[in-house]
């Protein structure tokens, strides 16, 4: 029986970590809802600074987590901006903080058509008013296009 060299011992001892692949394929993959749960956790993050430096309620994550009646590790996971936020933790966290986290801006979709001149999109804002967006001509009429609220003109609903 040969002995084995120091490389074969090695090799032998050696476990192939293949986790980082793993991680890597499900950050790409999850991408999308990653970036936006970081982008909330700095946003919680620089809130409980600022309440911090100003002596406001709540100012650390232990402050946050009992206003939210949950625990610490939960609050640290989400600022971590690994979890999968639900709509009902964003509004928890949003009343607790007294912020937005989200702002949901409202989109028409419509269809091109050579009909239309203009296109007036109402949309409702928080305020109980509603903004006007108008688009001029679409002369395109093989595409569908997405038309995004603007700030043509402002109207407070009667």
């Amino acid at each position: 029986m040969n002995p084995l060299t120091a490389s074969e011992i090695l090799d032998k001892l050696a476990t192939q970590d293949t986790t980082w692949q793993q991680k890597a394929e499900m950050r790409q993959e999850n991408k999308e809802w990653l970036d936006r749960s970081a982008k909330i956790a700095i946003k919680i993050l620089t809130t409980l600074r600022q309440n911090r430096l100003a002596g406001q309620y709540p100012c650390s994550q232990k402050e946050l987590a009992d206003l939210m009646d949950c625990t610490p590790p939960r609050i640290n996971r989400i600022v971590k901006g690994g979890e999968n936020l639900t709509l009902e933790t964003i509004a928890q966290l949003e009343n607790a903080l007294k912020i937005q986290l989200i702002d949901l801006k409202q989109t028409y979709v419509v269809k091109a058509d050579t009909s239309f001149d203009a296109i007036t999109s109402y949309i409702p804002t928080n305020d109980g008013g509603y903004i006007i967006n108008t688009t001029k001509k679409i002369t395109d009429t093989s595409q569908t296009h997405q038309v995004q609220a603007g700030n043509t003109s402002y109207a407070m609903a009667a």
